[in-house]
């Protein structure tokens, strides 16, 4: 028998170098109506093959309790929509491939939402 509780979606994600990133996901409930997400808070993490945060997203308003890779305010939760937006200039990330999760969490629970592969390519 085998229980497999991962209900994470995956989506790979390419990017350019240096452009300016925004990418907007339009997000269902489990009755077709647009998702709340009031009360949730999400995280991005973008990770070098060894682990280290090349990249960090948050809708935050301030990052101080995560580490200096992260961006405050980089992910908008509106009903029905998850938008990450990132300026040119913190893009500027090595021309790679990467795996990140994006994570949702409210007062009692914090899910993996997406994984997949992040690639940025040159510009």
């Amino acid at each position: 028998m085998k229980v497999n509780t991962d209900t994470s979606t995956k989506l790979d994600i390419e990017a350019k170098q240096d452009d300016t990133f925004n990418l907007v996901m339009n997000v269902k409930d489990s009755d077709g109506g647009l998702f709340d997400f009031s009360g949730y808070v999400a995280t991005m993490e973008i990770k070098t093959p060894d682990s280290r945060t090349a990249l960090g997203l948050t809708s935050m308003a301030s990052a101080e309790d995560l580490n200096e890779a992260f961006i405050p305010s980089t992910i908008t939760l509106s009903e029905g929509k998850i938008i990450l937006l990132v300026s040119s200039s913190d893009m500027s990330i090595s021309k790679s491939s990467y795996k990140y999760y994006l994570k949702l969490s409210n007062y009692n629970s914090s899910n993996t939402w997406f994984v997949g592969r992040f690639r940025i390519t040159s510009n």
